[in-house]
């Protein structure tokens, strides 16, 4: 496994998070501000997008009022989101996303971390992955998911890229801020973890892959704090760079085996975080 030598983040509530101690000089766990999400986008948008943002925000701060309620000092430890003060043995996580997390799966099968990533004995990780899923798929996986007798605790979503040279940042924003404010809703026991868009080298059918990669950090950025918002995590990929050309395959899209090494890494070093944080 590539040692990981570059700071590497993960955010959620601060409510109901504690810092997690560093180990061998890597930050794994970042208190997140508590703070509603921004959603100020780079370039001028039209009214009823913004309108239709600041709507989804009032449900979320909502939502994030309910969620501080008191909890009962039987339940469990304070520092843990009250979804998650219960969970049975093993914690189930559900990895749901498109090529990337496909591949990933597949380059962990033969390798380290291997596909449980390396997490705790308690702790059961499976991988939904289908190659060019969009966002308006998600939806209808999770449910599926979430009907079956198998549930998870942990849902990693890894998806979007695809959907960025389709519909704009503004549009995919409004998208995701819907549906993952509508999943908590639905799931209130269900813990949200973001893992960041990548960026490519290749942005097929883009007129402007400048734009395009500006877009998606600015997405990520806004989901993030939405995510966090609602209780959830973010994983970040700061080493996956677009000039780092050894870490994708030549279509400039897909990760390299070393690209999915620091990826699958990535995933490893941010779950266990946050579940040590959870105690």
């Amino acid at each position: 496994m590539h040692v990981y030598s570059e700071a590497s983040s993960i955010g959620f509530n601060g409510t109901y998070s504690q810092k997690v101690q560093q180990k061998k000089g890597v930050q794994v766990v970042k208190q997140a501000e508590k703070r509603p999400p921004s959603h100020q986008p780079q370039s001028s948008d039209n009214e009823e997008d913004l309108g239709t943002i600041r709507a989804l925000v009032a449900r979320v701060e909502a939502l994030e009022k309910e969620r501080r309620q008191p909890i009962d000092i039987e339940a469990g430890p304070s520092s843990a989101p009250a979804g998650l003060l219960s969970l049975p043995v093993p914690v189930k996580i559900v990895l749901c996303g498109h090529s990337i997390l496909f591949w990933a799966h597949r380059r962990a099968s033969s390798s380290i971390p291997g596909t449980q990533l390396q997490l705790s004995a308690i702790v059961t990780v499976r991988w939904e992955a289908r190659r060019g899923m969009l966002w308006d798929a998600l939806l209808p996986s999770v449910c599926r998911i979430m009907s079956s007798a198998d549930r998870p605790h942990v849902l990693l979503i890894h998806l979007g890229e695809n959907d960025l040279v389709q519909r704009p940042g503004m549009d995919l924003l409004r998208k995701v801020t819907h549906d993952l404010t509508w999943l908590i809703c639905s799931f209130p026991n269900l813990l949200l973890v973001w893992s960041d868009m990548l960026a490519r080298r290749v942005w097929r059918g883009a007129f402007h892959p400048n734009r395009i990669d500006r877009s998606r950090k600015w997405v990520n950025r806004n989901v993030r704090a939405l995510v966090l918002s609602l209780g959830g995590a973010y994983i970040p990929h700061d080493r996956t760079r677009f000039h780092a050309p050894h870490l994708f395959c030549d279509d400039g899209v897909h990760l390299s085996e070393q690209g999915c090494d620091f990826f699958l890494e990535d995933l490893m070093l941010g779950l266990r975080g946050l579940l040590i944080s959870l105690g």
